[in-house]
């Protein structure tokens, strides 16, 4: 509100405006002289964008619409809900013949189909949607080009902040050598993360001594282009099965109600098979016969010996999965495992790695539950849309982790040890997880009976010789 508010000032005050962002609802301030301004990643061509450039990425007339798409496609970056199930091309289609939510809504009725209902039944989100993604422009700050002179360096400043905030590779980049310190980054765990090969979270942080923070890129899901695609319909799953049956390599993530997979249930799974394009297939985690019968559909996927399955900490996906009835026959390639070969003292968290190799910050489990402590959600309860978009995002992350970590196998000399060591133990553990080991109740019993009278012989006597 505020960007919007100056933006629009300056814009009367004869200023022509770049707005430095990558934010999707800032399309709707474009004008003539306001514009959106995105900066290159890593060498990439800076992209500002216009209101022609603005109405061709959403399919539009007028830059007016964005908020209208947003209404129904939502944002989960910002908390926008949308309506449920409406993505981003079936909201092109719905602005393209209606013009705008309220008319999309008036003629609610006369829309057939499972698209109807959903818009129906997405009214009152639809409507506060399309506000919640409203910039509003009069809010009480007054624009002096003096507050946007590019001055001196406030040094002493930035250098108590970055030291606050554990900045080590930013403050040395921006200023200088002479900037340092012991930093180690210390990210706490998620309440959403799954725990690793052995039990232990896989988010805990190694504290070395040569370890620095990562400054994420700025990519993320909000600004990175994508097609995450929710599949419920026949013609839907018909459209995945082609889709998985025609590769070899599939990356895929278990959405559970807890992280003992012993105890948990199925919410969904998320499939991926080329950057930025999955599938989420949602399950129900109150009936197993139900979740049963559509995993039933993947079976033959599952039993298929040349497929190579990709995941990040997979035993716990296939630990779900048995719980199930269901057994992966086909390779398997671990990039929890990859990375640990490669970086032993390094950190496992898919969040952190995300942002290291890949430059890009995944929404956070927080984001969709809340952190942790008694207030914390379950998965189960999350909107659809939101779910599908974190769940296929972790399997699309996870299949650009192997065309990154597969390399560096081999450079580090350790691809013998994951591909005949390390991925075959997998499955070797996962059902040890899932038989369990059996206790011998009856001895524990006894020598517990051993063990207090023995302790209660050596109390006596430290009781003796203490007088």
């Amino acid at each position: 509100d505020v960007i919007g508010t100056l933006s629009k000032q300056a814009e009367k005050l004869g200023y022509e405006v770049y707005m430095v962002t990558p934010d999707k609802d800032y399309g709707q301030l474009v004008s003539d002289k306001v514009k959106i301004y995105k900066p290159g990643y890593q060498g990439g061509d800076v992209e500002i964008m216009g209101p022609k450039e603005v109405c061709d990425k959403w399919c539009i007339q007028s830059v007016d619409q964005v908020i209208d798409i947003l209404g129904l496609m939502g944002d989960a970056v910002d908390n926008i809900p949308g309506i449920a199930g409406v993505g981003q091309k079936t909201a092109c289609k719905l602005i393209t013949e209606y013009g705008s939510v309220e008319n999309i809504l008036a003629a609610a009725d006369s829309i057939k189909g499972a698209l109807g209902e959903k818009i129906r039944a997405g009214r009152e989100s639809a409507i506060m949607s399309k506000k919640l993604a409203t910039i509003i422009t009069d809010v009480p700050v007054e624009f002096h080009e003096e507050d946007f002179r590019l001055k001196e360096w406030n040094k002493d400043g930035l250098r108590d902040i970055f030291t606050e905030l554990e900045f080590k590779t930013l403050g040395k980049r921006l200023l200088g050598d002479a900037f340092g310190g012991d930093i180690v980054s210390q990210r706490k765990s998620s309440a959403g993360v799954q725990t690793d090969l052995f039990g232990s979270a896989s988010s805990a942080v190694a504290e070395t001594a040569e370890e620095e923070i990562i400054v994420a890129s700025g990519k993320n899901i909000s600004n990175v282009e994508h097609e995450y695609e929710l599949v419920e319909s026949e013609g839907e799953f018909a459209a995945l099965l082609e889709a998985l049956e025609k590769t070899t390599e599939i990356s895929f993530d278990t959405e559970t109600t807890g992280l003992d997979a012993n105890n948990a249930s199925l919410v969904g799974m998320s499939f991926a098979v080329r950057p930025h394009h999955g599938w989420y297939v949602p399950l129900s985690p109150d009936n197993m016969a139900e979740a049963k019968e559509v995993l039933g559909r993947f079976s033959h996927l599952f039993a298929d010996e040349k497929k190579m399955w990709v995941g990040h900490n997979i035993k716990y996906d296939l630990l779900m999965l048995k719980w199930y009835g269901v057994e992966i026959k086909g390779k398997l390639f671990d990039t929890m495992l990859a990375h640990y070969l490669i970086e032993p003292d390094g950190k496992s968290n898919m969040d952190w790695l995300s942002e290291k190799y890949l430059g890009y910050e995944p929404v956070h489990i927080e984001d969709l539950i809340g952190k942790k402590g008694k207030g914390q959600g379950n998965m189960r309860d999350v909107e659809l849309e939101k779910i599908k978009e974190y769940a296929v995002e972790d399997a699309d992350i996870t299949l650009q982790f192997k065309a990154v970590f597969e390399p560096q196998l081999k450079k580090h000399a350790v691809e013998d040890v994951f591909c005949d060591v390390e991925n075959p133990l997998v499955p070797v553990l996962t059902d040890m997880e899932f038989e369990g080991v059996r206790i011998d109740t009856a001895f524990l019993n006894e020598y517990s009976t051993v063990l207090e009278t023995e302790a209660r012989v050596h109390e006596e006597k430290v009781y003796e010789t203490a007088g």
